[in-house]
């Protein structure tokens, strides 16, 4: 990142931090690189619900089902990288994207049962990866049913990483995939939603499509979960000594406190 980019950044950041009601800029890494892992023949789009401090954010993201690998993205971050990509060839600066979003993408291996994660750091610092096999839901069927997108479905009940969730599941498409990494009923996951209503995730809409699942070739801080839990959690309730990290110390705070402002941090895995 240039230094004229990091003034820039340093300036938006620098009133989020005296602003919590904004969100510090999500990273920016550039589509123009990438493996191409499978070809996705259905997307389902899932509407999300997230509680961010007092505040409940309503997102999109996209599920893209191949024979080999699902993955679960920001449809309408991966435009906004796009336009970004199209300004930087012309040689122009483009803005930071600073709406609030569902920050973890994943890819889950149909075949071998591992997932691939890459969770969004604050801007400017590094895409967050991390592998891990693909999680056994103790799954408990109920003989409640219900309906989503006139589906019928069935409901399914179980606990994963200190949240207790509940699922719509339609055996009328028998895929036993979902959202992020939920999966293993017989059928497609169309809403799963945790006790607290912390996390929401409703399936608005699924369609066919023929459309690659890129595994994108951008520079990633490798760690376990473990550690890249920590990390983030550092992230968010130390911003400012986190930026000063990133940044190799060019940045430096007037006030001599880092420890005085903080970000909500409610992640979906709270173990």
């Amino acid at each position: 990142m240039t230094i004229k980019r990091i003034a820039i950044v340093m300036s938006v950041l620098l009133l989020c931090l005296d602003n919590l009601s904004a969100q510090w800029a999500t990273c920016y890494q550039p589509l123009s690189a990438s493996k191409v892992l499978d070809t996705a023949s259905y997307e389902v789009l899932y509407q999300v619900q997230m509680r961010w401090g007092k505040r409940i954010i309503t997102d999109t993201i996209s599920l893209l089902i191949g024979k080999k690998y699902t993955q679960t993205y920001n449809p309408r971050l991966k435009r906004m990288r796009l336009q970004k990509d199209s300004l930087f060839k012309l040689g122009q600066d483009a803005p930071s994207v600073y709406f609030l979003t569902f920050p973890e993408d994943t890819y889950c291996n149909l075949e071998t049962g591992q997932i691939t994660a890459v969770y969004r750091s604050f801007e400017p610092g590094p895409p967050l990866k991390y592998k891990e096999p693909t999680p056994k839901f103790n799954w408990v069927t109920s003989a409640r049913d219900s309906t989503v997108l006139s589906y019928p479905c069935s409901e399914a009940q179980m606990s994963f990483r200190g949240r207790d969730y509940r699922a719509l599941f339609t055996m009328n498409i028998p895929l036993s995939v979902g959202p992020w990494k939920f999966g293993g009923l017989p059928g497609l996951i169309l809403k799963v939603e945790d006790a607290k209503q912390d996390y929401i995730f409703r399936a608005i809409g699924i369609r066919s499509v023929k459309e690659g699942i890129h595994l994108w070739d951008w520079k990633y801080q490798e760690n376990n979960r473990k550690d890249i839990r920590k990390y983030v959690e550092r992230m968010h309730k130390k911003p400012k000594t986190y930026m000063r990290i990133v940044t190799d110390g060019m940045v430096m705070f007037r006030d001599g406190d880092e420890d005085n402002v903080s970000f909500p941090y409610n992640p979906i895995e709270l173990e």
